[in-house]
């Protein structure tokens, strides 16, 4: 599998093989569970919301392709804070109209519940990591975890990798990858885990 960049003229093909990744994650079922008939068109807005707003903030979008198909997308958010961006405000506007204001109010909640035990000092963070269904379990998921986890360890400030996951059975897997979970917190009834990758030479 060959890891690049993805830009906005990606933006159908990384669209979709997020679309199928996360169909039915715990997070999007939550955050979009008054859309009924609509949860696949609120779906959609939602994640093509999250990369355009990756975009908008030059963040990172990294793909894998395999065969000249695109399998595998992670959205990465590196380290300090974000600058304000017109554009994202916008776009965050246009998503509440979107989706509805309970939705985007829900999203906001778990933002909050998702900084649980994250560190202080500057990391990158892995947003939205995701393989199409026919393509799991093939070490693409992996691949593009082994490059961010390379840009950490280059990058000047940052101290390693951090994640959240609100599926118990993929804490074991990223365990398995050298992540420790530092935190863990609670919207509603959905549960996350802040997972932490310290870059080599920090402490953990």
């Amino acid at each position: 599998m060959r890891v690049e960049s993805l830009t906005v003229e990606n933006r159908a093909p990384a669209g979709r093989v997020l679309i199928e990744s996360f169909r039915d994650y715990p997070y999007m079922r939550h955050a979009l569970r008054d859309a009924g008939s609509d949860y696949e068109a609120h779906l959609e807005k939602l994640i093509l919301f999250i990369l355009d707003a990756r975009w908008a903030r030059r963040d990172r979008v990294r793909g894998g392709r395999r065969d000249g198909r695109l399998c595998a997308v992670a959205t990465v958010v590196g380290p300090g804070p974000a600058e304000p961006s017109a554009d994202v405000e916008a776009l965050f506007q246009r998503l509440r109209r979107d989706i509805g204001a309970d939705a985007v109010d829900w999203m906001e909640r778990y933002e909050e519940a998702a900084h649980v035990g994250r560190p202080e000092a500057p990391f990158h963070y892995l947003g939205m990591l995701g393989v199409l269904p026919d393509r799991q379990g093939s070490g693409h998921g992996k691949r593009l975890v082994d490059d961010v986890k390379r840009r950490a360890r280059e990058h000047p400030t940052s101290t390693g990798v951090v994640l959240n996951t609100e599926v118990e059975r993929n804490v074991a897997l990223y365990e398995h990858l050298g992540f420790e979970v530092v935190g863990e917190g609670d919207v509603g009834e959905l549960h996350t885990w802040c997972m932490l990758w310290p870059a080599p030479g920090d402490a953990p």
